[in-house]
């Protein structure tokens, strides 16, 4: 792993360089020669581009190895989704759910104007509560979409 990144690395540099040669030929270039110049400028930047994507990349799939090589889970994948499943209100250790139908009949009317404030309170929290469990959902389905998308660019880069 360490020549790969060695590699990557030494061809950065490479076009880096190449990079500055172009462009010192650019400013001394005739004006019907910019163009091409210009054209190769460019080129090369989009190579160093994605040559930085690489080296990137490389660090992130070194930098998870190295997690879990140590057992140190405090930033890796495994650890994110053990905060993510602990975030979440485990529904196993609640009471089951009475059908709406025999709750409603269970519970007795609400009498006067207070029992029927105290009735909207508490079906506002209700309410607020079943909110922050879907954003929760929204905001777990959205990482394990971008670590999908992660997964598939690293696997796509390692089959380079």
């Amino acid at each position: 792993m360490t020549q790969t990144y060695e590699t990557l690395d030494a061809a950065a540099n490479q076009l880096c360089a190449r990079i500055k040669d172009l462009q010192a030929q650019l400013a001394k270039a005739p004006a019907r020669q910019r163009a091409a110049i210009a054209s190769e400028i460019q080129g090369a930047q989009g190579e160093l581009d994605l040559n930085q994507a690489r080296v990137e990349a490389y660090k992130a799939l070194a930098q998870y190895e190295r997690g879990r090589a140590s057992g140190d889970q405090s930033g890796s994948l495994d650890a994110q989704i053990d905060e993510l499943e602990h975030s979440i209100p485990d529904i196993s250790k609640q009471p089951p759910a009475v059908p709406a139908e025999n709750a409603l009949a269970a519970r007795a009317a609400p009498t006067g104007i207070l029992g029927l404030v105290n009735e909207l309170f508490a079906l506002s929290n209700k309410l607020e509560a079943l909110d922050q469990n879907r954003a929760l959902a929204e905001t777990l389905a959205a990482r394990a979409t971008d670590i999908h998308k992660s997964i598939l660019s690293l696997i796509a880069w390692l089959k380079l």
